[in-house]
């Protein structure tokens, strides 16, 4: 420890000695002993002990004496150029990606720097397996992966996973508000799917919910048959939910429903056919009123593009998106990649795929009243689901002006509502595709990632805006 009155010990050595002709170590150190012996004695401040170790109190010389010694240690390793040249350069530092995002910790970049230690990949692979990832209206992110609901719910935190019901371990749709309260929908009994039609198909439907993050779940039954249809399910609050059935079938009404005791009971408050078809099956809500059904991928029907309700289901118009007037949703024209996302009950995106599979983005900061288009990286469409061509998989908003959006090659991000946008080819991942992405903030995000062979797909997370990729939940 160095005298408070007095200069850096360490420092006095290193100027003294560098300038003192080589001899033995043995030399060095009699000749700093003896130095010390002629320096004035003073008193030493006594070494306060550290919770259970406690530190001996020296006399002054002799602690001094080896504090001195073992300086000089470390000034021969550090020194030793300085003392007798260097014997083998060392060459540059490999570079490092540049970024505004903070490094990954240690024990992370060690499972992601080639050359490091990793674990059995078939291990993290079992481990790492997830069929869906979305995000909570409250924030943070849910996943399934294998028989589990996961959720997470702010940066730091982390993944916690609870069974789905025993009979729901692939549900046909999910809602997640927060990380106590989840929804979603199964089949229920006696439902026949894939046949000819009514009298012989039959779908019904049952909500399953949960209050404690999982640990239970109720369930509740839908009222009516909806054969042939795709279900969706959205929540504002713990309380107030929809429910929409989309038939396949393009002569037939969209039936809605809502609850507003959590999911115990259901009734329908509207059949809806509009111009351009019946309501997609994309659901999403905006405020406690608002209501908003985006067009799937269908095979043989149409639907509006997008379509809006502003009284809890009761009636719905279609909205007109700039450049899309006169097309619809459907039958290979324009496909949802997902419902509108609402950052705030103003604030909303809503993603589609074109006729030229190009990315358009449209967004809104009134709520929905007017859409425009917003800009997207240059040059890049959206990757075809069945394939892998280069282009943009999928986008995900932070908040009104940060986005992330991914390719097969790259993860790109922007802070300014799309004017300008920077990244690059990510570390820690294998030849393949990111299908969807949630970040929790622009540095901690999570993705579901498909390989080219075809394995499945698995969940990734980074610490680093996107820079490295871990896989696994942690």
């Amino acid at each position: 420890m160095n005298d408070l009155n007095r200069p850096d010990l360490e420092g006095e050595l290193r100027n003294h000695y560098q300038t003192m002709g080589v001899g033995s170590s043995r030399e060095l150190v009699a000749r700093t002993s003896a130095a010390i012996d002629r320096a004035p004695t003073r008193r030493s401040p006594r070494l306060v002990p550290l919770g259970w170790l406690r530190l001996p109190t020296l006399p002054r010389r002799t602690a001094v004496a080896a504090l001195a010694i073992l300086a000089l240690v470390v000034l021969a390793v550090t020194a030793a150029p300085l003392w007798f040249g260097q014997a083998n350069p060392v060459g540059p530092a490999s570079p490092i990606p540049t970024g505004s995002a903070t490094p990954l910790p240690t024990s992370t970049l060690a499972s992601i720097v080639p050359g490091h230690f990793t674990p059995d990949p078939s291990l993290q692979l079992a481990e790492a397996s997830a069929s869906a990832l979305g995000r909570m209206r409250s924030g943070g992110a849910w996943m399934v992966m294998g028989e589990g609901f996961c959720t997470i719910a702010d940066p730091t935190g982390d993944i916690c996973r609870t069974p789905w019901p025993s009979s729901d371990t692939q549900p046909p749709a999910v809602f997640v508000l927060d990380k106590k309260h989840a929804w979603t929908i199964t089949l229920g009994p006696g439902s026949v799917i894939r046949g000819q039609g009514l009298p012989w198909d039959h779908l019904t439907a049952v909500v399953n919910r949960t209050v404690d993050g999982g640990a239970s779940w109720q369930a509740a039954s839908v009222p009516g048959d909806y054969s042939n249809s795709q279900l969706a399910i959205a929540f504002t609050d713990p309380l107030a939910g929809y429910l929409i059935a989309t038939p396949h079938d393009g002569a037939s009404s969209a039936t809605v429903l809502t609850t507003s005791d959590g999911g115990s009971s259901w009734r329908v408050v509207a059949t809806v056919h509009l111009h351009d078809g019946s309501p997609g099956a994309e659901l999403a809500a905006s405020d406690g009123s608002t209501i908003w059904a985006g067009a799937q991928l269908e095979a043989t029907i149409n639907h509006p593009v997008l379509a809006v309700s502003r009284d809890r289901g009761r009636t719905w118009s279609e909205v007109t998106l700039p450049g899309l007037a006169g097309l619809w949703g459907g039958d290979g024209m324009i496909e949802a990649l997902g419902p509108p996302v609402f950052v705030n009950p103003s604030v909303g995106f809503f993603t589609v795929r074109g006729l030229n599979s190009e990315a358009q983005v449209f967004g809104t900061r009134d709520g929905g009243r007017t859409w425009t288009r917003e800009n997207m990286p240059a040059g890049l469409v959206l990757t075809n689901p069945t394939g892998y061509s280069n282009g943009l998989a999928t986008v995900d908003f932070i908040d009104a002006d940060r986005w992330v959006a991914a390719t097969d090659s790259a993860i790109l991000s922007t802070g300014d509502g799309g004017k300008t946008w920077t990244g690059g080819k990510p570390l820690g991942l294998p030849a393949g595709r990111f299908v969807k992405l949630v970040f929790l903030d622009a540095e901690n995000g999570l993705g579901l990632f498909q390989p080219t062979d075809g394995t499945g797909t698995y969940l990734y997370r980074t610490w680093n805006g996107g820079i490295s990729w871990q896989i696994g939940a942690v």
